[in-house]
Order: C-alpha cells, then sequence, then structure tokens
C-alpha cells in the first residue's frame, strides 16, 4: 500500500500526453547518482522529437522514504511528460523490465542516468526503427568477437561497430547512449526475474541480447555521431569500472550460455 501511494503522490499527470505506439524513454538510479539524475532527465525533456513519456524507475528498499530522500530539482520535473516510478529492486535490470511489460506496444528507449543527452538522440534511434522496425536500434554497439574454435572472446576484445544502418545479430546494444527497443523483440523469458537476478543481475545488456538472439532480433548501429557526455561526479561509481577490473562481463556471459542451454 506504501508503494502505491508514493506512485500516486509522484506520478503526477500520469496520461497525459502518453501516446501508445509513441517513445517511450526509461532509465533508473540509484542513491549514489540521485543527486544529479534531474541533468540526465532535463536533457531527454528538450529532444528535437519529443518522447510521448519519461520514466525514472526507483527502488523502494534503496529509498525507503519516498519522496523524502529525492532531491528537489528532480522533483519539480515531475508531471505530465516525466513521472517517477516505484520498483522492487532488481538492480540494472530496472532500466528496461518494467516499461517493457506496462508498454507492450510501444518502442521502449533506455537510456542511463550518468549523461547529458543531444537533443537529436531520440530522432536518431526512431530514424533507423523506421528503417529497420524489426531491429534493436543502438547508438552504441560491439561486435561480438569469437576465437578460431568458434567460442567467445572475451568481452574486453569486442570491438566498437563503426558501420551504421547494418542489422546484424552478432551486435551488441551496450546501453550508453540509449536503446531502442520495438515491441516483441525478445524472449518472454526476459521477463523471468528469478532467473535474472540469479544468473546475472549486473549485466543487463547481456541479459537483453541473450533474449534478442534466442528471438531472432538483429541490431543496428542508429549513426556514427554518438559522444558520450558523462555528468559530472557520475564515474566513481561505474559499473563499467568493476567490470573491467573483474571481467564480471566474461563470468556472467558463461552463466547466461549455460542457464539458456
Amino acid at each position: 500500500s506504501l508503494l502505491r501511494e508514493w506512485e500516486e503522490l509522484l506520478t503526477r499527470g500520469e496520461g497525459e500526453g502518453s501516446q501508445e505506439g509513441g517513445a517511450v524513454v526509461s532509465l533508473t538510479s540509484y542513491p549514489a547518482r540521485i543527486g544529479t539524475v534531474h541533468k540526465a532527465v532535463e536533457s531527454l525533456m528538450c529532444q528535437s522529437v519529443v518522447p510521448s513519456r519519461i520514466e525514472l524507475w526507483l527502488a523502494v528498499e534503496q529509498f525507503p522514504y519516498g519522496e523524502a530522500e529525492l532531491p528537489q530539482p528532480l522533483l519539480d520535473l515531475a508531471g505530465g511528460q516525466f513521472v517517477i516510478r516505484w520498483c522492487d529492486d532488481i538492480k540494472a535490470h530496472k532500466k528496461y523490465f518494467y516499461a517493457l511489460q506496462e508498454h507492450p506496444n510501444s518502442p521502449i528507449v533506455t537510456v542511463d542516468d550518468d549523461l547529458w543527452y543531444a537533443s537529436d538522440t531520440i530522432e536518431k534511434l526512431l530514424e533507423a526503427h523506421r528503417l529497420f522496425p524489426g531491429a534493436v536500434c543502438a547508438r552504441r554497439v560491439k561486435r561480438i568477437g569469437f576465437k578460431p574454435d568458434g567460442s567467445i572472446a572475451p568481452y574486453r576484445e569486442w570491438p566498437l561497430c563503426a558501420v551504421p544502418l547494418e542489422p546484424r545479430t552478432d551486435l551488441l546494444a551496450t546501453g550508453v547512449g540509449g536503446v531502442l527497443y520495438p515491441p516483441g523483440c525478445m524472449d518472454d523469458r526476459v521477463f523471468d526475474k528469478e532467473l535474472l537476478m540469479r544468473v546475472c543481475p549486473n549485466s543487463d545488456d547481456l541479459w537483453l541480447k541473450a533474449m534478442q538472439f534466442v528471438k531472432g532480433t538483429p541490431t543496428v548501429l542508429s549513426d556514427s555521431g554518438f559522444e558520450a557526455r558523462h555528468l559530472e561526479g557520475t564515474q566513481e561509481t561505474s559499473l563499467y569500472i568493476v567490470d573491467e577490473v573483474s571481467h564480471r562481463n566474461d563470468y556472467d556471459i558463461r552463466r547466461i550460455c549455460e542457464a539458456l542451454r
């Protein structure tokens, strides 16, 4: 009941300007970055192509006092196009998990909470989506590497893709810069909360790629104009740093493959 009360309070204007079939932007954050996430949201509200809705998913467990723990600049943005939603803590998977289920007929654009987004971000993704409506479209993509024996190469050896508008199944959309997921592009196991939290709680990009691969969905680099503009003070807690040091991506790839056999 408390969760419902928080949602009613913070989703002011819910439904206003929402358009089923239009792009819905979804992101998440956590306490270490909650003080700067409003800057990312502001950039998303100033797009050349305005999304029908922007949803910020926050875990109740991480903000037990609800609105009282959120900074005023973020609360001031809520209403109409932008809404704050409350959910269970499923780590990085909060970014897509709930939005995909609540808007099954809309393209879902996921973004990170540590970037300032150029005004053409949504426009570029939608342009690629119109050309390849059945593909996952992303502004930063890696090509999955393989060893001579056919096994998967270490993640750090996967090169960035530099060829836009060429859909391929061996491409991985990374969350950096924005990713557009068309309706029905993934296997239904994408919503198996127990499985994803057991296998790869921090590797949402890899989990989503596995679900796309099972469905036969290709990925395409939307354009070559993306440049990461990180918000000040957000990189000290970046998962990227942890992944590079611990090789966690390689570990999670093995676990995902084993789980889906």
